[in-house]
């Protein structure tokens, strides 16, 4: 089996441990940044379209799965994901819808509030200028203001105070950027969050990650701590329902819980790029070596009619989940 990723990130980790898993498997493989590749659409029906790395046209049926590892640049990626799954008709581990979601934090978070699946209070505006009712909305400060893109910890802030507030608000309208602002969850200290890997329709694994003592973001690219954990059934059912409302059958998923007498679980965030490093370091388990399995298992299936290759199937129609999401992300300035 010959099985590419797509990344611009060859020597990461994640991206090294794929290889190693496909390597390991005895299949063939090759990295290819997403910027290095053309897409062709044919004047003649459906069956003709093609996909060139710079000049040579890439045959069908000599690539049978894509893994998509795209950080950077992620409008044209998906598009190129689209494309090779789509029109071409090469199996992906990730739909091109998925991945555009899960980059948006705001739409990530309502497609969970459409499943019903339990997520921290938040509001979402452009150039806010009714500062203390925006943070009331979220239960009042300490809160968590969020641009609507980014990973790794970047683009989060801590607003503390009310001064805190209404000075970083006023910043973000004068800029004219689109501001989200997210209730803060209290967690046992050490401070920590759960990052799950759902591979298809199982959690591969799980682990804590913990915040450094002067920040509040839980996250191993930053603090190198972790440790391993457990999951209860109501944690699992929020994770995979998580993975499902995002349309990613590899995926990862952030949860906390909050410190209380329930320890009540709340999803954060689905991330469509994330890391191997983490989750493989404090686990020991091969997280790759389980997307790799699942690619095995489905490169060959048939897609069910409207749904994107490799993903859970959806409990709405095609129909209305397009009508639906087409205003959503119109609202939200997703193309």
């Amino acid at each position: 089996m010959k099985i590419v990723i797509l990344t611009a990130s060859e020597k990461s980790y994640s991206v090294q441990s794929l290889i190693k898993a496909i390597e390991k498997r005895k299949h063939e493989c090759e990295v290819i940044d997403p910027e290095n590749l053309y897409i062709y659409i044919s004047d003649k029906k459906q069956g003709f379209d093609r996909i060139y790395q710079k000049e040579k046209k890439i045959q069908k049926n000599s690539i049978d799965a894509i893994i998509p590892r795209i950080g950077s640049n992620l409008e044209f990626g998906a598009v190129t994901v689209e494309h090779i799954n789509k029109n071409i008709g090469i199996f992906s581990t990730a739909s091109a819808g998925g991945l555009l979601c899960a980059q948006n934090k705001m739409k990530n978070q309502m497609r969970l509030s459409q499943a019903k699946i339990r997520v921290p209070k938040m509001t979402f505006a452009h150039q806010p200028k009714d500062f203390k009712f925006l943070v009331d909305l979220v239960g009042g400060v300490p809160c968590v203001a969020k641009l609507q893109t980014g990973s790794q910890g970047a683009g989060v802030f801590l607003i503390e105070s009310e001064l805190a507030a209404s000075a970083t608000l006023r910043a973000f309208s004068k800029l004219g950027t689109n501001l989200i602002l997210q209730e803060l969850i209290e967690t046992e200290k050490p401070k920590y969050d759960i990052r799950a890997y759902v591979v298809g329709d199982e959690i591969a694994a799980q682990y804590k990650r913990f915040a450094l003592d002067e920040d509040f973001r839980s996250n191993y690219s930053l603090s190198h701590q972790g440790e391993k954990t457990t999951l209860t059934d109501e944690e699992k059912e929020m994770i995979l329902g998580a993975a499902k409302a995002t349309n990613l059958a590899v995926c990862g998923v952030d949860l906390i819980r909050k410190n209380d007498k329930d320890k009540t679980p709340f999803i954060l965030e689905v991330n469509g790029n994330a890391s191997l490093k983490g989750i493989e370091t404090v686990t020991g388990v091969d997280v790759a070596g389980k997307i790799i399995e699942y690619v095995e298992r489905n490169y060959k299936k048939k897609v069910p009619e409207g749904q994107p290759s490799g993903q859970a199937i959806a409990t709405e129609s095609p129909e209305s989940t397009y009508k639906h999401n087409i205003l959503v992300d119109q609202y939200l300035g997703i193309k």
